[in-house]
């Protein structure tokens, strides 16, 4: 049988907490228009490939070199302004949006496939599935039928633990992404939609 992940659910809801508390909600006074995203897809490629070279520039001005926190300063302003954003400002308030609409949206899709998820695995303990026809099969040795009901039973109670747990967790999350939504409007959660295959390739590195 399939695994069933629900364990993923508090890590979103917890992305979704950091992002909504350390900004603030910060993201919540601009929508997102397509060439924002995609400028910030941009910067944040092009960051990622110059991420040691920025940190080289940090770490000699935690030494004390002036010039070199200057200077990572101004590579990062010319990276952003490259992508497309005006000022450090709307760069900041892009990624505060991106980041926390894009973890509702997932969050959001991550609980629908759970749902199915577990839809389709009573379907498979149901009086339809290949348990039950084996058990009527009176071809089979009922010795053979004691393992059966005992692998029937064993799956019953995989499915009722893990569906028990993912609605316990479900309730807390939904009073967090309740909260969070508060900050996604309709377009901005359209456009993170349309881009979201990119989103998440940049987000776990994949694109790197």
């Amino acid at each position: 049988m399939q695994n069933i992940t629900y364990k993923h659910l508090p890590a979103l809801l917890l992305l979704i907490l950091l992002l909504s508390g350390c900004f603030g909600f910060s993201g919540k006074t601009i929508v997102l228009t397509d060439a924002l995203v995609k400028s910030f897809i941009k910067a944040q490629t092009e960051l990622f490939k110059k991420g040691g070279e920025l940190a080289g520039y940090a770490k000699k001005a935690e030494s004390g070199n002036i010039d070199s926190g200057k200077a990572g300063y101004d590579n990062f302003l010319k990276i952003i302004q490259k992508a497309g954003f005006k000022d450090l400002k709307e760069y900041l308030e892009t990624a505060a949006k991106v980041g926390l609409v894009f973890s509702v949206v997932q969050s959001d899709i991550y609980v629908d496939k759970m749902n199915q998820l577990f839809e389709d695995q009573k379907s498979l303990i149901g009086e339809n599935s290949e348990f039950h026809k084996m058990l009527n099969d009176p071809d089979i040795p009922e010795e053979t039928k004691k393992e059966i009901r005992k692998s029937l039973k064993e799956a019953e109670n995989q499915i009722a633990g893990a569906k028990k747990e993912f609605d316990q967790n479900k309730e807390w999350a939904d009073l967090v992404l309740n909260w969070a939504k508060k900050g996604v409007d309709e377009e901005s959660a359209k456009i993170v939609l349309k881009h979201k295959d990119e989103l998440e390739k940049m987000f776990t590195f994949q694109n790197q």
